[in-house]
Order: structure tokens, then sequence, then C-alpha cells
């Protein structure tokens, strides 16, 4: 399932929320594609342990729709086209459960084709979303969207928040038995506590943000797999190469092809 670059342009970007929502919405991000080919393009979105809603736009194929990734540990394949742009916002794990009114674990990736699902963030959504000239506009649609759910920072369990923030701030490589400890929580309360919340174990988010950190690092420079499995804790280069496999389906090879196929404005890490 590889894809040619010099016949195909991805292109990928995120832009950090304002203060006011930041305990809500880890970024806002925007995806486009550029191909010469009108043929349908296979595409793997990896896991990433958020819940994500975004909106596709292609005036092309007359398509204007909402679309929500839901939950997982392994990568999700589908089909893009030339001209597609993609505008979204990732939730915070750990504001996952208040912000969707269920269980996150409990939401697939689908397209949302009416109101019915989550008719608290959709409703009238898609139709502002359509007006929309560019990513800064829907970024304030989106925005808006957050703060009329009137979620205050201290209706967000903050010990997750902050197992979060401890998550991110390692790449995913701390001990989850050590961030119980930072948040004075035991291993099975935090792990109840950040299920509830996220959907996810904090060891599954462990995973999906190592996965992340490891794309990062990719960008920036190439990678020593032998290296990069010993930071990550890993017993030998094979025990990583299981891993990926198991998260994205591919080889390091190939996830680090599949990576540098992407052109990436900013990022947030």
């Amino acid at each position: 399932m590889e894809i040619l670059s010099e016949n195909v342009r991805f292109q990928y970007s995120e832009v950090l929320p304002s203060r006011e929502i930041s305990h809500l919405v880890f970024c806002f991000f925007k995806f486009t594609i550029d191909s010469a080919d009108s043929a349908p393009i296979p595409f793997e979105i990896f896991p990433d342990g958020r819940i994500s809603l975004l909106y596709r736009r292609n005036k092309r194929l007359n398509l204007n729709l909402l679309l929500v990734k839901g939950l997982g540990l392994e990568a999700f394949h589908t089909k893009v086209f030339a001209d597609d742009l993609h505008w979204g916002v990732k939730f915070s794990p750990a504001s996952s459960a208040k912000i969707l009114r269920c269980d996150p674990k409990t939401i697939p990736t689908q397209p949302m084709a009416n109101n019915k699902l989550m008719p608290h963030l959709t409703q009238g959504l898609l139709r502002k979303l359509g007006k929309c000239k560019n990513f800064q506009e829907s970024v304030s649609i989106f925005e808006n969207m957050l703060r009329n759910l009137q979620i205050e920072k201290s209706e967000v369990d903050s010990k997750i928040a902050k197992a979060v923030e401890l998550i991110e701030e390692s790449s995913g490589e701390a001990k989850i038995s050590e961030i119980a400890e930072s948040v004075n929580l035991s291993a099975r309360q935090l792990e109840r506590r950040f299920r509830k919340n996220s959907g996810m174990t904090p060891k599954q988010f462990s995973r999906v943000y190592r996965l992340r950190a490891t794309a990062i690092n990719l960008i920036e420079t190439d990678i020593n797999w032998a290296s990069r499995a010993a930071e990550l804790g890993f017993t030998d280069q094979a025990h990583l190469a299981r891993e990926l496999s198991s998260l994205t389906g591919r080889s390091p090879k190939a996830f680090a092809k599949r990576v540098k196929d992407i052109e990436y404005d900013d990022l947030v890490k």
C-alpha cells in the first residue's frame, strides 16, 4: 500500500487551542491532499489515543461532511482523494467523556450523516464549517462549539489531566506506577479513572503516544532503530518492530516511509 510521493502531496499541520478551552483540546489540525490522479488513494490513520471530530470537504466530488475518529490500537484504513481537505479537533483524553457525554471507547470511527450522534456537538456544525474559507475560520467554529458546552476546568479530573501531561512530557516512556505515585493514586485507581475519562488505559495511551513521539523524531531526523528501541525500553530492535507492526501494520522502514511521505508545518509537541 505504498504511495508515490512524486504523484501525491500530503500536507499536515496542528495548532494549539486558546487558553480558555485548553483543558478540552489537544490541538486543531489540517490535512490536505494534492494529487494529479483522480483515483482513490489508500491511506492509514495511525492510532493517537484521542477522539477527533473532523470536517471533510472536496468540491470536485461535491463532498461536505462531518466524521468522528474513535479510539483504537491499530491503524484505520481508508481512502482519500485528490483535493480532499480535512479540518479537525483532537480532544484531550482527560476531558473526552465530558465532551462526548458518553464512554469514549463506544464511539466508532464513522461519518456523521445526521445529528443523532452527539447532537450537542454537531447541531449546525456542518453548515457553519461549510461556509469557512480557510483553516483559521474553522478553528474559530470549533472553539465556539466547545465554549458553548460550558465545561469548566474544575469539572475535568485534575489527576487524570496531570497523568496525561506526564505521559506526554515523557513521550510515553514514563512508568505507569511512577505516574500513579505522582498523582497520588494507586495504579488500579489511575487505570479506572483514566479509562473512565479517556476510554483507554494509561498503558494503552502511553503506547500510542510513543508512536507519535517516534513519528515526530522521524520527521526531524533519521532514526537509529536499535537506539530508539533502547530509549523506549524495548528488549531489542525486534521487540520495537513487533510493536510498530501491531499499531501500524508496518515495519520500521515502511512506517518511516509513510511518515516522510507527508509534509508537515507546525506540530504540537
